[in-house]
C-alpha cells in the first residue's frame, strides 16, 4: 500500500481552506476515483509545525500514483497544490505490502 498524505498548515487566512476544498481535493477525487475527506488535527505535541487539516489517497503500489500523475489531470492536481506553497506539507508513504 502506498499513501499520498496532504497537512493543511494553521493560517488566518480563511481563502485558503476553502481554495483547498473548492480546488485541489475535488482534483484528487477525480484522479484517483476516491472520496477524499479532510480530517480535524486535535493534536500533534511532538511538532513543531501548526497542522489543522489533513487528507490522503491510497494506491497499491507507488507506481499507480507516479502513472496517474503523469497524466494530464495529474499534472493539473500537481499544479494546483504548488500553489499553495508553505500552507502545505506533503508525504509519501510506503507500507512495503
Amino acid at each position: 500500500m502506498y499513501k499520498i498524505l496532504i497537512f493543511l498548515k494553521k493560517t488566518d487566512d480563511e481563502s485558503v481552506l476553502a481554495r483547498f476544498m473548492q480546488s485541489a481535493i475535488p482534483k484528487l477525487e477525480s484522479l484517483t476515483g476516491q472520496k477524499i475527506t479532510l480530517a480535524e488535527i486535535e493534536g500533534a505535541s511532538l511538532s513543531q509545525e501548526k497542522f489543522f487539516k489533513y487528507c490522503e489517497a491510497v494506491f497499491s503500489k507507488r507506481e499507480d500514483l507516479d502513472r496517474l500523475m503523469q497524466t494530464p489531470e495529474g499534472k493539473e492536481f500537481n499544479k494546483d497544490i504548488a500553489g499553495f506553497g508553505s500552507y502545505i506539507s506533503v508525504f509519501y508513504a510506503d507500507f512495503g505490502e
